[in-house]
């Protein structure tokens, strides 16, 4: 970049920081109003109006790449040269809704792209030969219309309401996925669950997915093989709802883009594989106190050390599962996973340690605090994260509103392993079995048009059903 643009970014930049004109109130400031309801006059305001240490360091970026999802989960974006980075974080972009799912009729295209100045990366040098930053952004109707089918207002939204409870939603995700050769789409690799290869490649591929992530700003735990030829696990380390929303969209993006360099392709599909065991995103997550920092999930005189919050969240979780169970598996592939013999829960319950069960309460030390929490294994990658952990936030808050004269019991045998009469007799009823089934009990759902509203509901469905349709002719 020239010095000119440099010195001239930088001075740009510098007033947009101090400046207390911020007309993008719908990217920073959200309430638990209604969606119909303008959310621009709100005390529920978690955004930070002085100068940013992200936004500090575009200083010398030649390019700053601003993205959303559309309602499918999908990354879009849209590039611009450093000279016109100022104006888009001050004037937001516009782009055609009606080329996008889930956004407008094209006698109605224009929408309004709103940086949210905290999500702010800069992408590591393996990725983008320019200095380049990615900033994520929310949909609006207008500047200061929300968009009331964007995925990740309807998730700010959810955790604005927790927030007026004093609780954070912490959530960790494990994302499985299948690297495939790109000549012949055949599995990169023969090895199995948690190997050491000796293929100098590989290990490579699995150190540079690390050092990328890192070096994006991304806190990732770690990389393995899982039990699939072919198929790794990245697992990220919990942050709140809203930032691991960000970070698993782009974790996807980032994992995609260094399997190309290897001449590979990333599949995220849920089932690629008829024989073999299907990838999910297990969720992990845990409630924390926003005064005390208090981990809200833990009670060292309970049983599992698992509190009576904990209890209530995931019976929320439970009883709400079929209502939203599509935003975890959206897809008619997502229902080719979850069959019995490969690993994939399919019955609404929970246990300790018990993988067979839907929710799952790892194992811990006795003193971790931060680390009792509960795993969600039904979720895959082909969700939108920000709906997906929508509805985690919203069944859990349910649960804890809901009066309970008792907590289903944690399930201790091994599920797969019963017949229906067996788990009949458990009371245990199972996930739905078809996409079908699942559309169906979204829209049936009296709980989803409070939480997702009348406008998204209807337009997730139409989207899903013509998906569906689609599929049908292929066979």
């Amino acid at each position: 970049m020239k010095p000119n643009c440099t010195t001239m970014l930088a001075m740009a930049l510098l007033l947009l920081t101090h400046s207390n004109n911020d007309c993008h109130q719908i990217a920073t400031r959200y309430s638990s109003c209604t969606a119909s309801e303008s959310c621009t006059t709100s005390n529920c305001d978690t955004e930070i109006l002085a100068p940013h240490k992200a936004l500090r360091s575009l200083v010398d970026v030649s390019f700053a790449e601003f993205a959303f999802t559309d309602l499918n989960g999908n990354l879009r974006s849209i590039t611009v040269p450093a000279a016109q980075i100022n104006a888009a974080f001050k004037n937001g972009l516009k782009f055609d809704g009606s080329s996008v799912a889930g956004c407008t009729a094209i006698t109605d295209s224009d929408m309004h792209l709103a940086p949210d100045k905290r999500s702010v990366m800069l992408m590591p040098k393996n990725l983008r030969t320019e200095r380049t930053a990615i900033v994520i952004c929310d949909i609006g109707l207008s500047e200061t219309e929300v968009h009331e089918c964007d995925p990740r207002y309807i998730l700010k939204q959810v955790t604005c309401k927790l927030a007026s409870q004093k609780l954070q939603l912490n959530v960790g995700a494990e994302l499985e996925f299948y690297l495939v050769n790109a000549d012949d789409y055949t599995p990169f690799d023969q090895d199995n669950y948690i190997s050491c290869s000796t293929n100098i490649e590989i290990e490579n591929f699995k150190q540079e997915i690390l050092t990328t992530l890192i070096d994006t700003g991304i806190n990732v735990e770690k990389i393995h093989h899982e039990v699939g030829p072919g198929q790794y696990e990245v697992v990220l380390h919990y942050a709140e709802a809203l930032k691991t929303a960000d970070n698993i969209v782009l974790t996807k993006y980032i994992i995609q883009s260094v399997a190309q360099k290897y001449n590979l392709v990333a599949v995220f599909a849920p089932k690629p594989f008829a024989k073999v065991n299907g990838s999910g995103m297990h969720l992990h997550y845990s409630l924390q106190n926003t005064e005390t920092q208090e981990y809200l999930f833990y009670d060292a005189e309970r049983v599992n050390f698992l509190s009576d919050v904990a209890r209530k969240f995931i019976t929320g979780n439970l009883d709400y599962m079929s209502d939203v169970s599509v935003l975890f598996n959206p897809t008619c592939n997502s229902y080719e996973r979850l069959v019995p013999d490969f690993e994939a829960p399919i019955f609404i319950c929970w246990g300790v340690k018990n993988r067979s069960a839907l929710v799952r309460i790892p194992l811990v030390n006795c003193q971790q605090a931060d680390a009792i929490r509960a795993e969600l294994r039904c979720p895959d990658a082909s969700c939108n994260p920000y709906l997906a952990l929508a509805a985690l936030g919203a069944t859990g808050l349910q649960g804890l509103t809901d009066e309970h004269t008792e907590y289903p019991p944690a399930i201790k045998v091994n599920l797969y392993k019963l017949n229906s009469s067996e788990i009949k007799a458990l009371n245990i009823q199972s996930l739905p079995r078809t996409l079908d089934e699942a559309l169906t009990n979204f829209e049936r759902s009296n709980f989803n048009l409070e939480i997702f509203g009348k406008k998204l509901v209807a337009e997730f469905i139409k989207i899903k059903r013509n998906e569906l349709a689609n599929q049908t002719e292929k066979h």
